[in-house]
């Protein structure tokens, strides 16, 4: 999409992910005091003086010896080759460690392809006695570098300042930006979720390798088609937590489930060769108990032998959780393409549906008709009464009933009530109907 991107470079642990929490003034990216543990591209909207830009977070490069980790030769290639495509870019270096090779290496590389985009700072100058230091960097030709302090927050609006001289937004691009959907890309590890990302936007932006946990952040990528911008979240595999190794991997599957809350629409992932397992299933149990809309992908479908094995692939999705005849099961492959573009153009139209209120006298048609035809079966010799019900949340389309006793209430019935819902209303294919029931009496309610 046509915005202005501003990449953040700089060997490991020089702040560069503590920079954009500041930026952002929230906790959007992990950071711990340990190489490595950004690896991917990862983009947020930042907004100054009325002006948004993307910043793009990125892991480090030309890592000392002792500070190399796994993946840096990817993360490198990543870096080296998105310097391009960025209109400008922030370096950043350590004023309390100094000046040391790995920022030479850097330098020269900006030197040579993109000196007239780059911004130079220094991080960490956090009192005016570092800031006195930080001229030291002017050995590495790229003039003295800007003291900022990504803790205390210090010089951070000269240096926005000087990012967005140049940048500008049309009312209709900040208008879109603002209606873009969030998708998040979620499944166990290895199921393909960065290829999918790297194959909907056709880049390289996240590394994508046979072993599992290569992703470890949450990575957001802005995207533009057929005029709809969307905010795709490719997210850390879920594994059990007996599996889990580390700290990072801890924090990766907590940052998932944020992700899974923050996002408009959930994308679950299922490897088609490996099938569907127990692991698939309570990922999908998390969605659903979320409250949120959901697309099912089946990928590498390339690797099924017919549209007959499709159908039977589906038939055994849908029999083994019932609540999967209620969202899209899409089959595609991140490797061929196949099925990409219809992937996601079919998003908006399933907001649309449901952008407006039931009106209240749908919902007493429906209360005369269905439940006065279908009425509740008896509960300790007792009969379940719902007087009327009412939508009080778009999304998750969210109803509540309005009863004579809750206790009266049997699951069974609850779930005939959200079928029907379904059937009678429309609209709801692809979201998670909520449903509460309220007793007339306070203690039941």
């Amino acid at each position: 999409m046509n915005m202005s991107k501003v990449l953040i470079i700089g060997r490991p642990n020089v702040g560069k992910s503590t920079l954009i929490n500041r930026l952002l003034g929230t906790k959007a990216t992990i950071t711990l005091d340990k190489p490595g543990v950004t690896r991917d591209l990862n983009e947020f909207l930042v907004t100054h003086k009325q002006t948004s830009f993307l910043v793009v977070d990125s892991g480090g490069v030309f890592a000392e010896k002792n500070d190399s980790f796994e993946f840096q030769s990817d993360v490198e290639s990543l870096v080296q080759t998105a310097i391009f495509d960025m209109s400008k870019i922030v370096f950043v270096v350590d004023a309390q460690q100094g000046l040391l090779p790995a920022d030479t290496n850097i330098a020269r590389l900006l030197r040579k392809h993109v000196p007239e985009k780059t911004v130079f700072v220094a991080n960490k100058a956090d009192n005016d006695v570092l800031e006195q230091h930080v001229s030291e960097f002017c050995k590495l030709g790229l003039g003295e570098p800007l003291p900022v302090s990504s803790l205390q927050g210090r010089g951070l609006n000269r240096m926005l300042d000087r990012l967005i001289m140049g940048f500008s937004n049309s009312d209709s691009q900040l208008d879109s930006l603002e209606k873009r959907f969030k998708i998040g890309l979620v499944g166990r590890p290895n199921v393909g979720k960065s290829s999918l990302l790297n194959a909907i936007i056709d880049s390289d932006h996240s590394i994508v390798n046979s072993k599992s946990g290569t992703t470890r952040d949450s990575i957001h990528v802005f995207f533009k088609q057929d005029d709809t911008v969307f905010e795709l979240i490719d997210t850390a595999g879920l594994r059990k937590v007996s599996k889990m190794k580390d700290n990072i991997e801890f924090y990766s599957s907590v940052r998932t489930n944020r992700s899974i809350d923050q996002s408009d629409i959930v994308i679950m992932l299922i490897d088609a060769e490996r099938g569907f397992c127990n692991q698939d299933k309570k990922i999908i149990h998390s969605i659903i108990d979320a409250g949120k809309s959901m697309i099912i992908f089946v990928n590498k479908s390339d690797l099924l032998e017919s549209d007959q094995t499709q159908k039977d692939f589906k038939h055994i999705l849908e029999s083994e959780m019932h609540q999967l005849v209620n969202y899209p099961i899409q089959f595609g492959s991140a490797v061929t393409k196949k099925g990409l573009p219809e992937l996601l153009r079919q998003v908006p139209g399933m907001f649309t549906s449901v952008k407006e209120r039931i009106q209240t006298k749908v919902l007493n048609d429906f209360n005369q008709d269905v439940i006065r035809r279908f009425p509740p079966p008896a509960k300790y010799g007792k009969q379940l009464k719902i007087y009327y019900l009412t939508q009080v949340e778009l999304l998750p389309p969210t109803f509540v009933c309005f009863v004579n006793h809750k206790r009266y209430l049997t699951e069974d019935y609850k779930r005939f009530l959200e079928k029907r819902i379904r059937s009678y209303l429309g609209g709801f294919f692809g979201h998670t109907i909520r449903l509460f029931f309220k007793g007339h009496r306070q203690e039941d309610s």
